[in-house]
């Protein structure tokens, strides 16, 4: 009987968990057969949860953004995220009247993460057909909410304060820092005189007076100095002294890869260097809302597990350095979001496989 009690209640306790915060991951679609990055961003109020999703995308080298409010219950064991509408989207046709997608998602755990995984679907409609896929997010111990996506995307809307999860201080600092990288400083020309506040006491010029030069001593001779300019370090200086952390493994089938390179969110300077194996292929690369592009050639002395590395130069003027790597397969497109500071990079591992 005691155990029957134990095996009764405890799938209770595990289910009713708090899942408050920031799951991170991708979307598959059965259709197109691509994967995009999502977020879920979920608070609990008064023993209910709801929340938004983010979706990043690429079409024609710039990032589609989408925001949305969903609905969260919980029902036999199971999450049921459901679209309410869209917040915020930069999409250039007007998104899919009429379409939402269903959610069904399992909770469950990893040495390092919680994780919500499951399936999808969208209701048919008189123009759109029904679409299905799978989802995979995770909760990781290690990422802090306002390093993600999603919650800088809600600050900048006005709508942290809607987040459980995310304390109304770091909501607001994140809010001034957005603003202040967003306004750019008034300068004054070298010939232009500063205007005078309107509180100001306006004062008459003091009458010139006349001095009379003194005579200068005599100069000494001149001696001209060459300047010792240092040469600038070589991309991914002290790829040695970093950890290096491997974020995810690609199925490759062609022998030529498209690499793209976008800013993750505010331009805020990032700077980044890709390694192939070992060897500079992208060095010190802007990061942008704009792609750059580069493809890659791969021989067989490559062998057939490559390792990419993200090397981040610095951290711009918000930190972590983040950047969005899109790796072009022939028609198979995979999104890469990776995050590095000075001392670990992000690698992901590209595997080769026969081609069909």
């Amino acid at each position: 009987m005691k155990y029957l009690f134990i095996i009764l209640f405890f799938p209770l306790k595990l289910f009713a968990q708090d899942i408050s915060g920031v799951w991170i991951g991708s979307i598959y679609n059965d259709t197109t057969r691509e994967t995009i990055h999502y977020e879920l961003a979920i608070s609990e109020a008064k023993g209910k949860e709801n929340g938004y999703s983010h979706t990043t995308f690429i079409i024609d080298n710039v990032k589609n953004i989408g925001v949305k409010s969903v609905t969260i219950k919980l029902k036999d064991g199971h999450y049921y995220v459901v679209d309410d509408k869209y917040i915020y989207n930069n999409y250039p046709e007007p998104p899919a009247k009429g379409v939402k997608m269903f959610s069904f998602l399992s909770l469950s755990e990893n040495d390092s993460a919680e994780v919500l995984s499951g399936i999808w679907r969208t209701n048919p409609t008189k123009i759109y057909r029904p679409l299905t896929g799978t989802i995979f997010l995770e909760k990781k111990k290690k990422v802090k909410p306002q390093e993600t996506l999603i919650v800088g995307e809600l600050v900048n809307l006005g709508l942290g304060d809607k987040l459980s999860f995310l304390q109304p201080s770091v909501a607001a600092d994140m809010l001034a820092i957005n603003r202040k990288a967003n306004i750019p400083e008034k300068t004054v020309a070298a010939n232009e005189t500063p205007s005078v506040a309107k509180n100001s006491i306006e004062q008459k010029p003091a009458p010139e007076v006349k001095k009379v030069p003194a005579t200068p001593p005599p100069a000494a001779p001149a001696v001209k100095t060459v300047p010792v300019i240092p040469p600038p370090p070589p991309p991914a200086a002290e790829l040695a002294k970093r950890k290096i952390e491997s974020i995810r493994t690609v199925d490759i089938v062609q022998d030529s890869l498209i690499f793209s390179l976008y800013d993750n969110g505010t331009i805020d300077g990032d700077t980044v260097s890709v390694l192939v194996n070992g060897k500079v292929v992208m060095p010190r690369v802007g990061l942008l809302e704009r792609a750059t592009n580069k493809t890659i050639y791969l021989t067989p002395e490559m062998g057939d597990t490559i390792n990419v590395i993200m090397y981040a130069e610095n951290l711009g003027s918000i930190p972590p350095n983040t950047g969005l790597l899109v790796v072009r397969d022939g028609e198979r497109n995979y999104e890469i979001f990776f995050t590095g500071d000075l001392k670990q990079n992000a690698e992901i591992k590209l595997v080769r496989k026969k081609k069909n």
